[in-house]
């Protein structure tokens, strides 16, 4: 650390809460686009189901999926539901991926140490 001694607590707090505040901010970006894609995408393919729809006469193709049924409606429902949640992760996934390649460049700010050399002193001791 480049912290004199005295300002380690100090810094350290500093360096955990900027820490937390960050992942929490991105956290509920992540939980928000999980909920507002997965909602849009069961809007989306909730078009589709009708029973004017050809899939929804074949039997192989259907499954339980029987549009005469409460009961297969919510297993319809509930197909969808999952399929929405997945598009909402994989978007949420995207974000992550897009977030860590734009931090790619940020390595060429670090500092690398060269084998064999002394680590860098500490902020010297202001003198009274």
């Amino acid at each position: 650390s480049t912290l004199k001694s005295e300002y380690l607590d100090e810094g350290t707090a500093l360096y955990h809460l900027i820490r937390n505040v960050g992942s929490s901010i991105y956290i509920s970006f992540s939980v928000a686009i999980v909920m507002r894609t997965a909602g849009q995408s069961y809007s989306e393919m909730s078009q589709f189901i009708s029973p004017f729809n050809d899939t929804f006469r074949m039997p192989w193709a259907s499954g339980q999926w029987n549009m005469d049924s409460v009961e297969g409606l919510s297993h319809l429902s509930g197909e969808m539901t999952r399929q929405a949640a997945m598009i909402g992760y994989l978007n949420s996934f995207q974000l992550f991926s897009l977030t860590a390649v734009l931090a790619l460049p940020l390595i060429l700010l670090i500092r690398w140490q060269r084998p064999g050399t002394p680590a860098p002193d500490p902020a010297p001791e202001e003198k009274r």
